[in-house]
C-alpha cells in the first residue's frame, strides 16, 4: 500500500538525508561505546584471572560470562613488511654465515616472523551453560605460550 507522498521524489530525498544524518550520529557514538566496552572487558578479564574464576553467572541458570581464548593472527601490513625485510636483508648480509640459502628458507623465515607477531588474549563471551572446567590454569598457560 502506498501513501500519496511515497512516490514524491523530494520526499524520498528528504527521508534519505534524514536517515543519513541518523546513521552518521550513530557512527559517531559507536567508537566511544566500543572503546569503553573493550576497556571494561579487559578489566573484567584481569579480575577473573586474578580471582581464578573461569566464569561468572548472571543468574542461577545463566547466561554464563565465560573466559575464552581469543587468538589474534597477525596480517601483513606496511610495518610488518618493513621489519621483516630489514631482518631478512640483515640475514643476507651475513653472507656465507647466513641461515638462509634457498628461497624456501627465505619463505620459512617470513612465515616464522609473521607467526611471532600473533598475540594471545582472552575475552569474555556469554554462554548458555557453564564451562566444564572452573579453574583458569590452562588459560594462563596458553597466554604464556606454553
Amino acid at each position: 500500500m502506498t501513501t500519496p507522498d511515497s512516490n514524491d521524489p523530494m520526499m524520498q530525498f528528504a527521508n534519505l538525508f534524514t536517515k543519513k544524518k541518523e546513521l552518521d550520529l550513530l557512527k559517531s557514538q559507536q567508537t566511544p561505546i566500543a572503546s569503553a566496552y573493550k576497556h571494561l572487558q579487559r578489566v573484567c578479564v584481569d579480575l577473573m584471572l586474578k580471582n581464578n574464576k573461569r566464569f561468572v553467572s548472571e543468574g542461577s541458570h545463566g547466561p554464563y560470562w565465560t573466559l575464552v581464548k581469543d587468538p589474534q593472527e597477525a596480517n601483513w601490513n606496511a610495518h610488518h613488511m618493513v621489519e621483516m625485510f630489514t631482518l631478512l636483508f640483515a640475514e643476507f648480509a651475513k653472507g656465507a654465515n647466513s641461515i638462509i640459502k634457498t628461497p624456501e628458507q627465505a619463505s620459512a623465515f617470513a612465515h616464522d616472523y609473521l607467526k611471532k607477531q600473533n598475540t594471545r588474549k582472552l575475552k569474555i563471551e556469554a554462554k548458555l551453560s557453564p564451562p566444564e572446567r572452573e579453574d583458569v590454569e590452562d588459560l594462563k598457560q596458553w597466554l604464556a605460550g606454553r
